[in-house]
């Protein structure tokens, strides 16, 4: 399958000494991460933003939405309301760099919506429903436009192992968690970072953190990706759907060669494909529902019309004509 893949930045030039909006996703550290590379590079390129709340609506505006992984349906929702509040009545919908999964209709129906993808199997589905390649673009996760010089005061060799695997509800749950394990992403965690300067604080706390340890187990993207320019070892973990695992092959595999990926079976993650058919199947039986449902309803509308026809037909309908023309004539004065 041929990619329409960008730099980012290149893609964002276009918008320089413009005013735009910007929509900050909630969540934990890791999108601090993202929200502080964001504020970095739009400030490189001279964008001026309005930082607005996922809860927000605004009209007739440019806006971006944070990258990161929250347009996952059956998992979160906050991009997806966003989007549902705001396609209508703006000029253009950016989704910045994105793993998204599901809520093809609503992504469908917002012709003036750009996607970002910062993997591949993202990207496949999304085009597999039939959403516009001129609209659906390949790109690498906003967090790796960090550079190394801007941790430069945290970069030690460091001793030990931070285990940083997740609590929450993305976790793969496919080992026993070890006895030090650190959810350090969820020291901070819900609608903050519409805030360049905390986004700025939190990037560096975590960086701090890492720069203790020599090497870093997680299952946290983005405590991966910040470990790994930071020139740490790296252990990465999938978590429970195929979101890891593809970012790995598309932004860490080839750039960082201090991370490894441990492939491990994840028993209740289906293929993307499957997971797929599965919702075209479901989808296929509610529309061979609700055809059986029409049918009924014509086989009863054609049953009325032969009842009809056959009043019309008869002599009393005939007979009874004048009155009824008579009737009708009052009725209408």
């Amino acid at each position: 399958m041929t990619f329409n893949e960008t730099d980012i930045a290149v893609f964002l030039k276009k918008y320089s000494n413009q005013e735009v909006i910007y929509c900050a996703n909630p969540g934990n550290a890791g999108d601090a991460v993202i929200a502080h590379a964001t504020f970095q590079l739009f400030e490189k390129l001279n964008i001026k933003l309005q930082i607005i709340k996922h809860e927000e609506i605004v009209h007739d505006k440019i806006i971006f939405y944070a990258g990161g992984g929250n347009l996952v349906e059956g998992k979160y929702k906050n991009a997806y309301h966003f989007i549902n509040n705001n396609f209508r009545q703006n000029r253009e919908i950016i989704l910045l760099p994105h793993t998204v999964h599901g809520y093809d209709e609503l992504l469908l129906s917002a012709k003036n919506l750009t996607i970002f993808c910062r993997e591949k199997t993202s990207y496949q589905n999304l085009s597999a429903i039939g959403f516009p390649s001129e609209r659906l673009i390949l790109a690498h996760d906003m967090a790796f436009h960090l550079s190394k010089t801007s941790f430069q005061e945290y970069l030690r060799k460091g001793e030990g192992i931070a285990n940083c695997f997740r609590t929450d509800q993305e976790s793969a749950r496919t080992f026993d968690m070890p006895n030090d394990n650190l959810d350090i992403s969820l020291s901070w965690n819900g609608e903050l970072w519409h805030r360049p300067d905390f986004a700025k604080n939190v990037t560096h706390n975590l960086a701090c953190y890492l720069s203790a340890f020599e090497t870093v187990k997680t299952d946290r993207l983005h405590v991966a990706i910040l470990a790994a320019i930071m020139g740490k070892k790296v252990v990465l973990y999938p978590n429970n759907y195929y979101k890891i695992k593809a970012v790995f092959m598309y932004s860490i595999k080839d750039a960082f060669d201090n991370v490894t990926l441990i492939e491990i079976p994840l028993q209740n993650e289906t293929p993307a494909l499957e997971i797929k058919i599965n919702e075209l199947r479901d989808k296929l039986r509610k529309l061979e529902e609700l055809l059986q449902e029409k049918e009924h309803q014509i086989a009863g509308l054609t049953l009325m019309a032969e009842q009809l026809k056959q009043v019309f037909q008869s002599k009393s309908w005939r007979l009874t004509k004048p009155l009824r023309d008579l009737i009708s004539f009052f009725n209408n004065r």
